[in-house]
C-alpha cells in the first residue's frame, strides 16, 4: 500500500543525484554528501520490522451499511518529489469518526526544471488518478470524495477552461476535470497536508511511532464546518502559463459587383464594364464622360481579385491577414 512512501522517496532522490552525476550501479560514491545521504538511508532499514499499521479500514463496530465512508486524497510537490496519499474517513452511528491510511504515491520531479505550480499540478494528477483507483478497487461504498492541495495556481487552474493555458497546463487540467468535479476539489494549509511529508521524507522512526502520515490530518476528525477553507485570490495567479492572444483580422474585398471575366473578349471590354458597374450604370453608353482615374480604379479592383482567386495564401501573407471574399 506503499505505507513507507516518504521513506523511498528519499532514496529515490538519492538515485537521481547519482544519475546527474554519471555514475554506474557498481561504481563508488565519492561524493561526500552523497555517500552519507546513502548510508544514512541504508543505516534505517533495520527499522522496517517496527513498523506496523492496521489492515482493517474501520473497527468491527463500524464496519455496517448504515456508516458513511468518506475519500479524502492530498496532493503536494517540492521542486525534487511530488505525490498523493489518501485516507478513509469513517463515521458510525454513535458519530465517532475513524481515520484509516488507503493508499499513496509518488513519483521524482524530472531532471528538466519545472515550475512550482506545474509541479503542483502533476501532484494534483496523481491525487485525482489515485481517487479514481481507489474507488474502483474498493469494494466497499464510497458516499464522498474530497480532493485537497495546498496550491491555490492550481485551485485557481481547476476552475478554468483548460483551452486557455498552455499544453502543459492544459493538458493536465482537462484530464484533471475529466477524473473529478471542480466541487471535490479543497484548499489545505501545507502544515495540515500530510502529503508534504512525500516531497520532505520521513524517518522510519516517525513512521514507526504515531505521526500524521499514519493517522491522517487532525483536522478531519472534526466536523465539516471545521476544515479549512479556500481563501480569496484576485485576478489570474500566474499568468506565464495562458496563451497568448492572437488578433486575426478579415478584409473582405466584394467580388459579386465585378463583372465575370469570362463573359468578355478583350482586356478593353471587360475594364469598361467594370467601370459601368462601379459607377452603377446598366446600360453601354459610349457617350458618357469617363475619368481616365476611373479606369485606373477598375483595373486594380480587377488585378486584385484575380490575384486573391489565384494566390490566397500569398495575398493574405502580404497583407499579414487573413483574406476572404464575398
Amino acid at each position: 500500500m506503499r505505507f513507507i512512501i516518504p521513506f523511498t522517496t528519499r532514496a529515490k532522490v538519492i538515485i537521481q543525484d547519482l544519475w546527474k552525476h554519471n555514475l554506474g550501479w557498481d561504481d563508488p560514491i565519492e561524493l561526500l554528501h552523497l555517500r552519507e545521504s546513502w548510508l544514512t538511508w541504508v543505516g534505517e532499514l533495520p527499522t522496517l520490522t517496527k513498523l506496523q499499521f492496521p489492515r482493517a479500514y474501520t473497527p468491527a463496530s463500524a464496519d455496517n451499511p448504515s456508516a458513511i465512508r468518506e475519500l479524502h486524497v492530498f496532493s503536494d510537490a517540492s521542486e525534487r518529489a511530488y505525490g498523493s496519499v489518501a485516507y478513509l474517513r469513517t463515521t458510525d452511528d454513535q458519530g465517532q469518526v475513524i481515520l484509516t491510511f488507503v493508499l499513496a504515491r509518488s513519483r521524482v520531479a524530472p531532471r528538466k526544471c519545472l515550475s512550482i505550480p506545474r509541479l503542483e499540478l502533476c501532484a494534483a494528477l496523481t491525487g485525482a488518478q489515485l481517487g479514481k483507483v481507489i474507488q474502483t478497487e474498493l469494494t466497499i461504498p464510497v458516499h464522498k470524495v474530497t480532493f485537497w492541495s495546498d496550491s491555490t495556481t492550481v485551485l485557481y487552474w481547476l476552475t478554468s477552461e483548460s483551452c486557455r493555458y498552455k499544453v502543459f497546463v492544459g493538458t493536465r487540467v482537462a484530464e484533471i476535470q475529466t477524473l473529478t468535479e471542480m466541487s471535490e476539489w479543497r484548499c489545505v494549509e501545507s502544515s495540515h497536508n500530510p502529503a508534504d511529508h512525500i516531497t520532505r521524507g520521513l524517518r522510519l522512526t516517525e513512521l514507526a511511532g504515531h505521526h500524521q502520515w499514519s493517522s491522517g490530518p487532525a483536522f478531519l476528525i472534526q466536523s465539516p464546518d471545521q476544515w479549512p477553507s479556500m481563501p480569496k485570490t484576485e485576478g489570474e495567479p500566474d499568468c506565464n502559463e495562458l496563451l497568448k492572444s492572437v488578433f486575426i483580422a478579415t478584409v473582405s474585398v466584394p467580388s459579386s459587383s465585378l463583372p465575370d471575366p469570362s463573359q468578355f473578349h478583350t482586356w478593353q471590354e471587360l475594364v469598361l464594364a467594370t467601370v459601368k458597374s462601379l459607377h452603377g450604370v446598366a446600360t453601354t453608353d459610349t457617350d458618357s464622360p469617363t475619368e481616365a482615374s476611373e479606369y485606373i480604379e477598375a483595373e486594380k479592383l480587377l488585378l486584385a481579385q484575380a490575384q486573391m482567386e489565384s494566390f490566397p495564401i500569398a495575398w493574405a501573407d502580404s497583407y499579414g491577414v487573413l483574406v476572404t471574399s464575398n
